[in-house]
């Protein structure tokens, strides 16, 4: 049988080194005059389905990429996402994003996010924007965009072109919102621990978030802002599904707000948690019993808040959370049977 002959692209380029790779890509599609990415995927093994997940990645043939592109497999290995511990399918855990790890759930490919602010200055789609927090861009002040502002469709990946949708808007012309300063905190941060921009330090970022791990940033503020969002789980997850970039936004912006009036942030978060029941509860192998403080099954909603915070927030990062939910249990404990209606199902 025949080997696959792999053809060369007439027009190349050297990807960026903060840029994405899908989005790599669809630029190459662009300079090709290729009207679906789809057929570039097929070309280097991977069979895209209008779908950018994580494990496209580790289909990729670098091999018949960089005979395709003319650029050195080393080069494109720095696009891919790789997991922490390997990339052997069997292996569950976190990715690796500018050389930290971060939970799968917070990177978001299945529909792109833009700066139109961006492409004008260069024309490439940026990795950093498939963080699922980076709502906004730092640099310009600006919302992300995740829908055409013409035609209000989600954006694709799939189709060929940087900078404007299917329907033939130009997202250049549009003219974006400046956000207030404080709403631009999470991706300034983020922004600067990925060495995306200047370190700098910012005063007005929650010093009890500052020294956390990027991995433990989203993860704390994914677990308040999941409440907020209504999410039944404990813990937060699939926030990011099914919603907008603006809601994610808020949902976010509303979790800091606990962390810049702590503790007192902190406890208003707890009274108000304990009033939505929440669906399931915390996977067993995540609770250290050591730290878990066993309460009397009167505290009902809080027990099952205290094996989150416990269990879930097990890294010694979070003593800091730990002591302010014993100390909210010391002041404010439920009494006899007052939080009848915050005894859930386990």
């Amino acid at each position: 049988m025949m080997e696959k002959k792999i053809k060369r692209l007439l027009f190349s380029a050297e990807p960026y080194f903060d840029e994405s790779f899908v989005g790599y890509i669809t630029r190459l599609a662009e300079m090709n005059d290729i009207p679906d990415i789809r057929w570039i995927f097929s070309e280097v093994g991977c069979a895209y389905n209008n779908s950018y997940r994580f494990s496209l990645d580790l289909k990729v043939d670098l091999t018949s990429l960089s005979i395709l592109t003319g650029v050195p497999k080393e080069r494109l290995q720095k696009l891919l996402y790789t997991r922490e511990y390997g990339n052997s399918r069997r292996v569950v855990g976190n990715i690796m994003v500018f050389g930290h790890p971060l939970l799968q759930s917070f990177v978001t490919r299945e529909n792109p996010k833009i700066c139109e602010e961006c492409l004008k200055d260069h024309a490439y789609r940026r990795k950093i924007w498939e963080v699922s927090a980076i709502t906004v861009c730092p640099a310009h002040r600006c919302l992300l965009m995740d829908e055409c502002p013409a035609c209000n469709q989600k954006l694709e990946w799939v189709y060929s072109a940087i900078d404007s949708c299917r329907c033939g808007y130009d997202f250049r012309m549009h003219r974006p919102v400046p956000r207030p300063q404080k709403e631009l905190r999470i991706a300034n941060h983020l922004y600067r621990v990925f060495m995306l921009l200047p370190a700098k330090e910012d005063a007005t970022f929650p010093e009890h978030l500052m020294h956390l791990s990027p991995s433990n940033v989203l993860n704390v503020l994914t677990f308040i802002a999941g409440h907020f969002a209504g999410i039944r789980n404990p813990l937060g997850r699939n926030m990011f599904k099914s919603r907008t970039n603006r809601e994610i936004h808020g949902f976010l912006n509303r979790a800091m707000g606990v962390f810049d009036h702590w503790p007192q942030g902190f406890y208003a978060f707890i009274a108000e948690w304990i009033k939505e029941p929440k669906s399931i509860f915390v996977n067993c192998n995540m609770v250290d019993a050591s730290r878990v403080r066993r309460l009397p099954l009167s505290y009902g909603a809080y027990e099952l808040l205290n094996q989150v915070i416990k269990g879930h927030f097990r890294d010694e990062q979070f003593k800091f959370l730990w002591k302010a939910f014993d100390d909210y249990l010391e002041t404010k404990p439920p009494l006899g049977n007052s939080f009848e209606d915050c005894l859930f199902r386990y």
